[in-house]
């Protein structure tokens, strides 16, 4: 418990001094980064996953290590292999983490040490799961799956894969079958005694490899990620399943995914060579998606080829870079919006909901703010009207109409149905204003 405090104490240290940077530099988002200079090992990232005692343990390149919030503590391997580095990392449901590595071997933390699965495969581990049957099923690149028991890790099962093309991803579907991306396709399968056999080959894909499957509620729906030819929808129905493209977002069509994780409140978050990662917000139905926000080098990320995302017990979001470490994004109740232009126009003294948007009031004029999409739509400069008296306050009353008050000439109205240009005239000096 005492190092799950310190990581918090930390982070929120971190946010805050990291979040007033962020806004003098007039970056979008408060990220912070830890490089090779932070001691972690590698900048290249694999898999990051959180103990109950709040440490991170992050994959790399170089191996395994701990992180508390100030300093990355290396993890021994139980043996003395080289070159053996984590590509995927799973917390089950009783808190046990499990790490797949590329030279085959799978490994669960005990005590906060690491100890072997006696596995017999040397591919290079793709997707570990956690079946509907509280199984740990491991989904290496090709020739076999293999399920264990995590009350008795010494008991393992392998199931045989007639499949040649090389698999990349796994999922369970509600029926508690298995999808299986691989290198050409996508494949819903069946668990035997001893063996994987194929029900049917999913088409749509023009033979790209599925990254990533990630499953959207009771698991009849997916994301399915690919390499090159960006994301997909899946609905199985039965005998007419559906692949389709999220309509609107034309922008996710060819994106290099290489992960799709759900978060706490429902959003997914997508990682990719090449475009940074995508939050993805969705509608009820999941038939939509209704905003797409990316994240890059230009809001702040230090690279933007991310290999895997996570989020921590604390709600905040890391990023695992593939060359430049990680970064960590502040929990995402927490978003910072730049809408003007200058420091005045960013000196925001009210906020009120207005027609479905937001008016943003500054010492010079009001905004008319979109929140999903973080821009100004309008800003109205009322310097010209108010006597070029600073503005100190406002109301927007039942009637949709504008109170203005200013530093020392009075208050002004600006009536309902006149945002854009046309006011009502009481005054000939004061153009466009009740005063």
């Amino acid at each position: 418990m005492r190092f799950y405090i310190n990581l918090k104490v930390s982070i929120s240290t971190i946010v805050f001094l990291f979040l007033f940077s962020s806004l003098s530099s007039g970056q979008t988002y408060s990220f912070m980064n830890y490089g090779t200079e932070r001691n972690i090992g590698s900048g290249f990232v694999y898999s990051i996953v959180q103990s109950n005692d709040g440490f991170l343990w992050v994959g790399t390149i170089n191996g395994l290590t701990r992180f508390d919030g100030n300093l990355f503590y290396p993890v021994q391997y139980p043996d003395s292999s080289a070159g053996r580095y984590p590509t995927k990392s799973l917390k089950d449901k009783r808190g046990t983490l499990w790490f797949g590595c590329s030279d085959g071997a799978v490994l669960y933390e005990k005590g906060n040490k690491l100890v072997s699965i006696p596995i017999s495969n040397t591919k290079s581990i793709s997707e570990l799961i956690e079946g509907p049957d509280g199984l740990i099923y491991v989904i290496p690149q090709g020739k076999a799956v293999f399920s264990i028991n995590p009350l008795k890790p010494e008991e393992i099962h392998q199931y045989s894969v007639s499949v040649e093309s090389a698999l990349f991803s796994a999922s369970f579907t509600k029926s508690g079958n298995l999808l299986i991306g691989t290198q050409e396709n996508l494949l819903l399968c069946k668990l035997g005694k001893d063996s994987v056999s194929v029900i049917k080959v999913i088409e749509g894909f023009d033979s790209y490899g599925i990254t990533s499957i990630s499953k959207i509620g009771d698991g009849s729906r997916f994301i399915i990620g690919t390499d090159d030819y960006g994301l997909f929808e899946l609905k199985l129905s039965g005998k007419d399943d559906q692949i389709m493209r999220f309509p609107g977002h034309s922008e996710l069509n060819t994106l290099k995914v290489q992960s799709v994780v759900e978060d706490s409140e429902g959003s997914f978050w997508v990682s990719t060579s090449g475009s940074g990662a995508i939050k993805l917000e969705m509608t009820s139905d999941y038939e939509k998606v209704k905003s797409a926000k990316f994240y890059d080098i230009n809001s702040g990320l230090t690279g933007n080829d991310v290999k895997t995302i996570f989020q921590d017990l604390d709600g905040n979001i890391w990023f695992g870079l593939y060359g430049e470490g990680i970064s960590m994004l502040a929990s995402s109740s927490l978003s910072y919006f730049s809408p003007g232009k200058n420091s005045q126009e960013n000196n925001i003294l009210y906020i009120k909901n207005f027609d479905n948007n937001y008016i943003l009031g500054t010492p010079t004029g009001f905004h008319i703010f979109d929140a999903v999409t973080g821009k100004s739509l309008s800003f109205t400069d009322l310097t010209g009207h108010t006597g070029r008296s600073e503005i100190k306050s406002f109301y927007l009353d039942n009637e949709n109409s504008l109170w203005i008050g200013t530093g020392g000439n009075g208050l002004f109205v600006r009536n309902n149905g006149y945002t854009q240009a046309k006011i009502i005239q009481r005054n000939p000096r004061i153009p466009n204003f009740i005063r």
